[in-house]
């Protein structure tokens, strides 16, 4: 699954926002107070030639828009606490290696909606994740991310 679903079902399982209510992936929708995931690309992907583990890389952008500043940056503040830092973590079936909050909230200003003025933050995370489980090699053997299991 791609990165910004799997940010999206993790935010709303924590109640930071219902889907396709107040929490979106892939666009920011013409309402004042909206949550959206953006994937931005990332790093090229971890590729460890001995087991062929891949690890892929990817960003993702979230944006937060509210009508009040404080109510704005709250919701900001609390997504980037419980994304920075996750490690080692499922998330819809893939596990999160790391993930990483590349910046504090950064304001972006007043936006005009068709509900009024909006006040819109933008948050950027790194992520590390798995592309696949368990490998096995040619010696009989597989790994796991930390270390080498015999069959």
């Amino acid at each position: 699954m791609s990165v910004g679903n799997d940010i999206c079902l993790y935010l709303a399982s924590l109640d930071i926002g219902a889907l396709g209510n107040d929490l979106f992936l892939g666009h920011a929708p013409d309402r004042s107070t909206a949550i959206s995931v953006v994937e931005t690309g990332g790093q090229a992907p971890y590729h460890d030639y001995g087991p062929e583990e891949i690890l892929d890389r990817p960003s993702v952008q979230v944006l937060v828009r509210h009508p009040a500043y404080l109510t704005g940056r709250a919701t900001a503040d609390e997504i980037r606490n419980l994304l920075d830092g996750l490690a080692n973590w499922p998330i819809n079936d893939t596990r999160y290696l790391s993930i990483t909050a590349m910046n504090d909230p950064a304001y972006l200003g007043k936006r005009a909606t068709s509900e009024g003025e909006a006040h819109e933050f933008s948050l950027n995370f790194s992520t590390v994740r798995e592309r696949r489980g368990k490998t096995v090699g040619l010696s009989g053997a597989y790994f796991g991310v930390q270390e080498w299991y015999t069959l």
